[in-house]
């Protein structure tokens, strides 16, 4: 199991507001703790790689002076090798520390730690805790005040007064529909072939 430190980027009071949930989470540096082998072997490139410049500056400045005290003082090639190496393990040791340094130099926050076998598996477990506590963004559209109950006024319901037989009002003539004559040989305007006008066949 590895341990990683979290941190969170920085928010600008004016882009607070305006700043996605998911542009944001991108943003989040997980820090392994432990012995770093990329810094052990590449120092000086790992260094770069960060945008650690003050370590790198002495990093330079103590190769420079292992170099001089070698040619100043005569040491053994066995000796400056020795040198090399120490100071390699020592960036190694210390690569998760310069990386925190950097981080709440520039004001990024520490938001805590999560221990799990790799990287991609501390993300899910911190980003499940994340947003799961993370408060709900309001919507852009402001919801009217409702007015205090002592400021309601309660309108009575208008109900639509149903005509009562008594009513002075004349009602509408009904129209009857004529019944259907069996007898009768007219369908539609138009008599049966052959039959005279006005008569039976």
């Amino acid at each position: 199991m590895a341990t990683f430190a979290v941190f969170e980027p920085p928010l600008k009071k004016q882009s607070a507001a305006n700043v996605d949930a998911l542009s944001r989470a991108e943003r989040f540096k997980f820090v392994r703790d432990g012995f770093s082998w990329l810094a052990f072997i590449f120092g000086p490139v790992w260094m770069l790689c960060h945008r650690l410049w003050l370590a790198l500056l002495s990093y330079c400045v103590a190769i420079f002076a292992i170099t001089a005290a070698a040619m100043w003082f005569g040491l053994a090639e066995g000796a400056v090798t020795l040198a090399s190496l120490v100071l390699a393990l020592l960036v190694g040791f210390e690569a998760t520390t310069l990386r925190r340094r950097k981080l709440l130099f520039w004001r990024w926050q520490d938001a805590g730690i999560v221990v799990e076998r790799n990287r991609e598996a501390a993300e899910r477990r911190f980003f499940d805790r994340w947003v799961a506590s993370a408060p709900v963004k309001a919507a852009d559209t402001p919801v009217p005040e409702m007015p205090a109950a002592s400021n309601l006024v309660v309108m009575p319901a208008v109900v639509p007064a149903t005509p009562s037989a008594t009513s002075e009002t004349p009602a509408e003539p009904v129209q009857r529909v004529p019944v259907y004559d069996p007898e009768s040989y007219v369908i539609g305007m138009f008599p049966p072939k052959g039959t005279p006008p006005g008569g039976k066949p």
